[in-house]
């Protein structure tokens, strides 16, 4: 399973591909650009305008943006920001219609 973990401390965000909770884990640090432009694909937004304001931002950002700044104080100001892909991508799915997603 991938996880996401962002350290408040040094603020950086790391991802780790085969998460089993133990210290033996190795987690790598990753970019938010490369992250944003990855969860975007996995969870199959479209492209275009409308999806903004579900997220809280003006409706002329478009879903990409959106996305990202969503993703981004999502991973930034949570307590303890340690999530699944598939925790974040059900979040997300939950808060906005299925028409921004792909199937």
């Amino acid at each position: 399973m991938m996880m996401l973990r962002y350290k408040k401390f040094n603020n950086q965000l790391e991802f780790c591909q085969n998460y089993r909770g133990v210290p033996s884990d190795k987690w790598q640090i990753t970019g938010f650009n490369h992250l944003n432009q990855w969860f975007n694909n996995y969870v199959g937004v479209k492209p275009g305008y409308g999806l903004a304001p579900y997220l809280g931002y003006p409706n002329n950002i478009d879903n990409y943006l959106a996305v990202a700044w969503w993703l981004d104080i999502k991973m930034k100001y949570t307590k303890c920001p340690v999530y699944s892909m598939a925790e974040l991508k059900k979040i997300l799915k939950g808060i906005t219609p299925e028409e921004f997603f792909e199937n």
